[in-house]
C-alpha cells in the first residue's frame, strides 16, 4: 500500500493527479499527534497505481503537464528579461539626466538655489496625507544631509534652539478619570488618568541664505549630530501641524529628490567636502565627541523629565 506522499514522489504525480485518477483510497487510517489533533491517512493499492501509470490517459496528462510547465517557464523567463530590460532602461535614463545636470551645473554651488527650492516644497509635502511613509523617510533623510552640507559650507545666517512642550495625553480607556467601572483603577493608565506625561522637545532652527533667498528649517535635536554654534538664546514655540500649499506637483517628487541627491553627491566629491565627509564616516575621535557633548550634553544623558 502507498500513501499520498509516496505517490507524489513518483514520476508525474501531483495532488491534482491523485484527485483525478485515484479519487477514492483503498484504505484509511486515523492518526493522532500530540498537540495537533487527528486526521485521516489515505492508502492506495500498488497495483492500482501501476495500472493508472500505464494507462494512455495518464501519459497524456503527463505530457500536458510538462507542456504547461515549459510554457510557464518561458513566460517567467520573458517576464524576468523584461524586468531586467526595464531596470537597465531606467538606469540609462537616470545616467543621461545626471550627465545633463553635470553639464548644466559645472559647479555644484550653482545648483544649490534649485535644490533649496525643491527641499522647501518637499519638506511641506512630507506633512501631506498623500505622502507615503517611504517617501517621507527619504525626504527627511535628504533634508538632514543637505542642511549639514549647507551649514558646513557657510550658508547659515542663524542657528538657535526652539523648545516646545506637548501636553499630557489623557487616557482614552477611562476618559481621564483614572477609574474603571469593572476593575476599580484603570489598568491602562494605573489610575492616573494620564496615558503619557507632558513631553518637552528641542529643535535646532537653521536659517540659510542661498543666492539671496532665505530658508528656515527645523531639525529635531537628536538628528543634528555635527557641531554647531548657536547665534541667539533658545526660544519657546508652538508646533502647528497642518498641510501647507506646495507648488511642486506630486509626480515631480522623485525628480526633486534625484536632483538634491545629485547635488549632495557632487558636494561630497569635492576635495574639501570629501575630506570632511571621510572624517565624518570614520570613527569619531574623543575630542570630536567631547566637543558635541560640551555644546549639547543632554543628547548623551538620560532624560530626567
Amino acid at each position: 500500500m502507498l500513501t499520498s506522499i509516496d505517490i507524489i514522489k513518483r514520476d508525474g504525480w501531483t495532488r491534482a493527479a491523485i484527485a483525478n485518477f485515484l479519487p477514492y483510497p483503498d484504505a484509511t487510517e486515523t492518526w493522532r499527534y500530540a498537540g495537533h489533533g487527528s486526521g485521516l491517512r489515505f492508502f492506495y493499492d500498488d497495483d492500482r497505481v501501476l495500472t493508472v501509470e500505464s494507462s494512455a490517459k495518464f501519459g497524456t496528462w503527463k505530457e500536458q503537464r510538462a507542456a504547461r510547465i515549459t510554457k510557464a517557464t518561458i513566460r517567467a523567463g520573458k517576464a524576468q528579461a523584461a524586468e531586467q530590460a526595464r531596470k537597465e532602461a531606467l538606469a540609462y535614463a537616470k545616467a543621461g539626466r545626471l550627465a545633463r545636470l553635470a553639464d548644466l551645473y559645472p559647479d555644484w554651488h550653482n545648483a544649490l538655489p534649485v535644490a533649496c527650492n525643491y527641499l522647501f516644497d518637499l519638506n511641506r509635502y512630507a506633512k501631506h496625507r498623500e505622502c507615503g511613509l517611504l517617501t517621507r523617510d527619504t525626504i527627511y533623510a535628504v533634508k538632514n544631509n543637505l542642511i549639514e552640507i549647507l551649514y558646513h559650507h557657510g550658508y547659515s545666517t542663524a542657528c538657535y534652539e526652539h523648545h516646545t512642550v506637548f501636553d499630557a495625553k489623557i487616557c482614552y480607556g477611562c476618559d481621564g478619570t483614572g477609574e474603571d467601572e469593572y476593575c476599580g483603577a484603570c489598568m491602562r493608565c494605573g489610575g492616573t488618568g494620564v496615558f503619557a506625561p507632558p513631553k518637552r522637545l528641542r529643535f535646532i532652527v537653521f536659517r540659510f541664505r542661498v543666492n539671496g533667498e532665505h530658508y528656515c528649517w527645523h531639525q529635531p535635536d537628536n538628528l543634528v549630530r555635527f557641531p554647531i554654534v548657536t547665534t541667539q538664546e533658545p526660544a519657546e514655540f508652538t508646533v502647528t501641524i497642518q498641510e501647507k500649499p506646495v507648488s511642486l506637483p506630486s509626480e515631480a517628487v522623485g525628480e526633486a529628490l534625484e536632483f538634491i541627491e545629485w547635488v549632495m553627491a557632487q558636494a561630497i566629491n569635492t576635495e574639501s567636502t570629501g575630506a570632511w565627509m571621510a572624517a565624518k564616516l570614520a570613527a569619531p575621535s574623543h575630542e570630536a565627541i567631547e566637543d558635541v557633548v560640551a555644546q549639547r550634553p543632554y543628547l548623551f544623558a538620560e532624560a530626567s523629565t
